[in-house]
């Protein structure tokens, strides 16, 4: 009979500060608890991703913005074909594009503006969002056996750390003596 597996996915927020902040860094990666019940040895792994806060810094300015005044096309009679209301926006860094045409230039030049600065902080967050996302799946590795870093059992109240091969007592880390 196949061993079951069960997954659930959760995340954590924990702000620490102090000298033993940065003791917690250390704890990314797999984490297997192992209770002994009767005759069985039941094991539960947790994979823990630790990452140091950032914020995602988000810049927009209109200094990295060309804008194009071009003549519209399409329906719209005489005064679009021979105005130069349309404008093109186009932010330099990203290579984002953005088209407002409509019969007044102050008008389309708001518009545009105000959607290019929308896409521009769009595509930052999703590329913030992917680093994130990459770190912590190289932090937490597969979650499978191999990748363990700690194991915490409860029949011997032993914690074993398999980086150093130190091992404490369960009762010294869960009232929270790291170091």
């Amino acid at each position: 009979m196949a061993a079951r597996r069960s997954r659930i996915v959760f995340d954590v927020v924990l702000r620490a500060r102090g000298r033993g902040a940065l003791k917690l860094l250390e704890e990314s990666g797999g984490h297997r608890w192992q209770a002994k019940s009767g005759a069985k040895t039941h094991t539960s792994t947790v994979t823990v991703a630790v990452l140091k806060e950032r914020s995602l810094d988000e810049r927009f300015s209109p200094d990295d913005v060309r804008i194009i005044r071009t003549k519209g096309s399409g329906p719209g009679g005489q005064h679009v074909n021979k105005t130069q209301s349309t404008i093109v926006a186009i932010h330099e860094p990203t290579g984002i594009s953005v088209r407002a045409s409509d019969r007044k230039q102050g008008q389309n030049l708001k518009v545009a503006m105000d959607e290019l600065e929308r896409r521009v902080r769009e595509g930052q967050r999703e590329g913030w969002q992917a680093q994130v996302n990459a770190l912590r799946q190289n932090l937490i590795g597969s979650g499978e056996r191999g990748d363990k870093i700690k194991t915490y059992r409860e029949q011997d109240g032993i914690v074993t750390n398999h980086r150093t091969g130190e091992k404490r007592r369960l009762a010294e880390v869960e009232a929270g003596r790291l170091a």
